[in-house]
């Protein structure tokens, strides 16, 4: 059976990427990991949250990051999460 002439040109089998784009991905997934974790950081030096944070990403975007805040202990509606 004769070779390609180019294997980058043959589709992949299927939705696995090439390591280098594998690589991509996780770097920016940490980059959106790590403004979580800054906000949730920023929320209790400024005393509005606890140690939880969150971002939004669609499409590979940052649509938005923030802490959670903590409800008062006199909130009726409080629940443990």
């Amino acid at each position: 059976m004769p070779a390609a002439k180019n294997e980058e040109e043959l589709p992949l089998a299927g939705s696995e990427k090439p390591a280098h784009e594998r690589a991509a991905d996780d770097l920016v997934n940490e980059a959106f990991m790590k403004a979580a974790a800054m906000s949730a950081i920023a929320g209790v030096r400024i005393g509005h949250g606890g140690p939880f944070g969150a971002s939004i990403v669609r499409d590979g975007v940052l649509i938005a990051c923030a802490p959670r805040p903590i409800p008062p202990p006199t909130f009726p509606l409080a629940f443990g999460t």
